[in-house]
């Protein structure tokens, strides 16, 4: 399914449009090219599911009798493994979220994850490099998924040597003056470390309320931040926050011929969208080696199925680490970014193009 003389037609499932749109960068970016992808024109059809099981459910069965392989796919909502199972479509995710789509059959994520693993290394180097952190007040979701991740998170933090000063669980529509509490409880625990998982503007109104908060050592926020959007909202409100990457980051790009390739074509600048994008490198790789050995007329899926199982090593093209994707086992690689002048500037690892990488980024969590 999915292919004809002239076109390969992929499925991208995802929550938000920058997925979406990551992958569409890689097609573009194939089509512009003499040949396309092995004598094909690359045909992406997009499902967007909004985090609900249902849409993702039936999305998956669609893909199975239309497209080729699911690339780039990025839903909280991505349990239903039965039909991607039975139909047997090569299915490389950005990143698979629940336990059910991390062990399917066929299913290989870009960004392995675990649910036994967590990311530590960029607190590790907090706690080096900030005198006075990291006692941590977190500001959590109302949705019990995305709070037991965050939760998760921040037992792993304590592992790592941080201590607790407490957490308030807003949901994303949550007024100002909910932040204005969230202030209050910073300064009434003596908190040196602020956090918050929700989109970025959330930290934009978190950093506006802790404006005064002088106990507070350091601010840091995951890859949401990573825009050019909180940077413009956020202005000298964000001024020194600290942002975890999992990729090597867009103002290296000219450095990095992936990168700026990417951005040419008017990828967005965020990380939800080029991990889809470096999930579209490793189809485009895979495919390529099969079709150097059987040719155009040889291509299958399960023939795309193998070469995936045996990537090991992949970076695509160094914008990630190097990924044991066949082995789905997790890297622990990250880049921390600090908002300085009104721009992202790398901090740790100080080397240009480099991520740090390696089990002493991660520790086992949970039974």
């Amino acid at each position: 399914p999915g292919l004809t003389a002239t076109e390969i037609h992929v499925a991208v499932i995802a929550d938000t449009p920058d997925p979406i749109a990551g992958v569409n960068t890689w097609a573009a970016i194939v089509n512009g090219r003499k040949g396309g992808l092995g004598g094909r024109k690359v045909v992406v059809d997009a499902f967007t599911v909004n985090g609900d099981a249902a849409k993702y459910a039936a999305a998956v069965t669609t893909a199975c009798t239309q497209d080729f392989a699911i690339v780039g796919s990025s839903s909280v909502a991505d349990g239903a493994t039965t039909d991607l199972v039975a139909c047997a479509i090569p299915d490389l995710p950005a990143r698979a979220f629940t336990a059910a789509h991390r062990g399917a059959a066929g299913t290989y994520a870009v960004v392995p994850t675990s649910p036994t693993k967590e990311q530590v290394g960029g607190f590790k180097f907090l706690l080096g490099a900030v005198q006075g952190c990291c006692k941590q007040y977190v500001v959590k979701s109302t949705d019990a998924g995305q709070a037991i991740a965050t939760e998760s998170s921040m037992q792993a933090a304590v592992t790592a040597g941080f201590t607790t000063a407490g957490s308030t669980a807003l949901a994303t529509d949550a007024p100002d003056s909910a932040y204005t509490g969230v202030a209050t409880s910073m300064q009434t625990s003596g908190a040196t470390f602020g956090r918050s998982d929700l989109p970025f503007d959330s930290t934009i109104t978190l950093r506006t309320a802790g404006a005064s908060l002088t106990g507070v050592k350091a601010w840091f926020c995951l890859a949401q931040c990573y825009s050019p959007t909180f940077l413009s909202q956020g202005g000298p409100a964000v001024a020194s926050e600290y942002v975890q990457i999992g990729t090597n980051p867009f103002e290296e790009a000219a450095a990095i011929p992936a990168l700026k390739t990417y951005l040419a074509h008017s990828g967005p600048q965020t990380e939800p969208a080029v991990e889809s994008y470096a999930a579209s490198l490793l189809f485009d790789q895979a495919t390529r080696q099969v079709l150097a050995q059987v040719g155009k007329d040889g291509l299958t899926r399960a023939l795309v199925l193998g070469k995936v199982a045996a990537t090991n090593g992949f970076t695509a093209g160094n914008i990630l680490g190097p990924t044991n994707v066949g082995g789905r086992v997790p890297t622990g690689c990250f880049v921390m970014m600090q908002v300085t002048n009104g721009k992202f500037t790398r901090v740790s690892p100080t080397t240009a193009k480099t991520l740090s990488c390696g089990d002493q980024n991660l520790v086992t969590v949970g039974p």
